[in-house]
């Protein structure tokens, strides 16, 4: 297996957990309008009673009862959680009366792209001779490697797999004539997907939010040894 840094981040996702907070019903309209101050980049995507969501560019956030999670992609995908979150939980705790947090996870997708699955699989050193008994024509097609680790106070699953994806982009009729027409992809890639999380009841001024995201990165970054190669399972 090649270097941690051949793998760009897809996709990052901050999850603090606590336990029904209802007076969010009574403070939503107060939360947004004071969140949309800070950064009025942020537009509204999804509202209902139980769950609000806003997004940027940059970041997804969405407040709901029983969690509020951030969610940002691309290579700066860490920064602008720790941008945005440190404020943004201190500010909506306030507004609805959270002191605990039953479960605070992070999460990283990271992955490396190939045009073909035996490159994928060459660089994750696994073998693509498959069973003979299958046929000539037999080859490896998945490869999944996944655990957990746990302590009193945190644990780490991850799992490295390899997997085809396909990206299909469908023109609208009525752009059609100003846009190139449908068009589709299909791409081998090696994702290591891994979520850092607390163990226990975690008390909210215990948790520095900024401190906690780059050290729960810098475990993975550390550990991640741990979950590769795929070696031999199927």
């Amino acid at each position: 297996m090649k270097s941690f840094d051949d793998f760009n981040i897809e996709q990052c996702v901050l999850e603090l957990r606590y336990s029904p907070a209802y007076l969010l019903w009574d403070r939503v309209g107060s939360i947004w309008s004071g969140m949309l101050a800070e950064n009025p980049s942020l537009k509204a995507s999804g509202i209902q009673a139980t769950q609000q969501v806003f997004e940027s560019d940059s970041i997804q956030i969405s407040l709901d009862t029983s969690f509020l999670r951030f969610v940002s992609r691309g290579p700066t995908a860490i920064d602008e959680i720790v941008k945005n979150a440190s404020w943004m939980t201190r500010f909506v705790c306030d507004k609805i009366k959270i002191n605990l947090f039953t479960r605070a996870g992070f999460r990283i997708i990271r992955l490396k792209a190939f045009d073909t699955p035996a490159q994928a699989f060459e660089f994750a050193q696994v073998g693509t001779e498959g069973l003979a008994s299958l046929g000539q024509k037999t080859r490896r097609v998945a490869c999944v490697k996944s655990a957990r680790y746990e302590s009193d106070i945190a644990g780490i699953q991850a799992t490295m797999k390899i997997e085809e994806r396909e990206i299909a982009f469908k023109v609208p009729w009525d752009s059609i004539p100003y846009l190139p027409s449908d068009s589709a992809r299909k791409d081998w890639v090696l994702v290591f997907d891994s979520d850092y999380y607390t163990v226990g009841i975690v008390e909210r001024d215990s948790l520095d939010i900024e401190t906690w995201v780059r050290q729960a990165s810098k475990f993975i970054q550390t550990h991640w040894s741990s979950f590769e190669p795929c070696n031999n399972q199927n």
